[in-house]
């Protein structure tokens, strides 16, 4: 979906993959509480019929769609479409490009990061809560909402920096939610550190997204595959390390230096990235 909407608005990447991500955490935040409503008498049936349904209904407009309109655009495999120029000589092995080695290593973290904040701070939200306050799990909700509010407000900013500064600015605000989260010694303030935290992350999957698909031209399609296999794994290890870290310490808030770190590694990433950028550019 992230590479049709690339090619559908070529001129307007950024603000396309961001609107599509707005919706995509909208799903996030309204998701839990509509199957917690159709499931609450405990059976499962009718909110897994009702996703069955509405999964079939959006897969019968498309197809309709598809049916109606007369293609636009270009194929993304297209195998007349050209490379870009600074990919001429290196169309074969793009990975070892620079700028594809920085951006692996960044989706590498920011899945990670993204993933082990909103799957841990529930629980170190509720070892600093009282044992009868529920509030401490639904910290998780507030981390969506701030991403939520991030993807709507992006396409705006983009009109007034440039794709790869909102990535840079994003990784700063993220890492100033991360450290309110871990100087903070309540709920109140841990809340607040979840909800920046999601705010600055949200514009910097999307936009990163549509900074390489620009980059890498034709080639986008065949890369894709790589790019998501990285950030699964930055999912899939990030968080064990945080437990890892947390459960050799006694202490969860040593355990979230993890993602914290990840941020600061991410904004040297991307200063290198801007590097990069800027000598193709010149």
């Amino acid at each position: 979906i992230s590479l049709l909407m690339a090619e559908v608005y070529p001129n307007r990447r950024a603000v396309a993959l961001n609107v599509v991500g707005f919706a995509w955490a909208l799903g996030a935040v309204a998701g839990p509480p509509m199957i917690a409503l159709l499931a609450r008498d405990g059976g499962l049936i009718r909110p897994l019929g009702g996703l069955a349904m509405m999964l079939l209904g959006v897969a019968s407009l498309i197809a309709w769609r598809a049916l109606v309109d007369s293609p636009s655009g270009s194929d993304l495999r297209d195998p007349n479409r050209k490379n870009p120029a600074h990919l001429e000589g290196s169309a074969r092995r793009p990975w070892r490009s620079l700028y594809a080695l920085l951006t692996g290593a960044l989706i590498f973290l920011y899945v990670g990061t993204e993933t082990a904040t909103s799957g841990w701070i529930a629980t170190y939200a509720q070892r600093l809560s009282a044992p009868t306050n529920d509030f401490g799990t639904m910290t998780p909700s507030v981390f969506w909402l701030g991403l939520l509010i991030g993807r709507a407000v992006a396409p705006a900013v983009l009109i007034l920096v440039s794709e790869a500064a909102l990535v840079l600015i994003s990784l700063f605000i993220g890492g100033a939610g991360l450290l309110i989260i871990l100087f903070g010694s309540n709920l109140v303030s841990v809340t607040l550190g979840v909800g920046v935290t999601g705010l600055g992350l949200a514009a910097i999957f999307p936009t990163t997204f549509a900074i390489f698909t620009r980059y890498f031209g034709a080639l986008s399609s065949e890369l894709t595959g790589s790019f998501s296999v990285v950030g699964g794994l930055g999912g899939a290890l990030i968080p064990l390390l945080v437990g890892f870290v947390s459960g050799r310490t006694g202490d969860l808030r040593l355990g979230l230096l993890v993602p914290a770190l990840g941020v600061a590694a991410m904004i040297v990433l991307q200063l290198c990235i801007l590097q990069v950028l800027g000598r193709r550019r010149s």
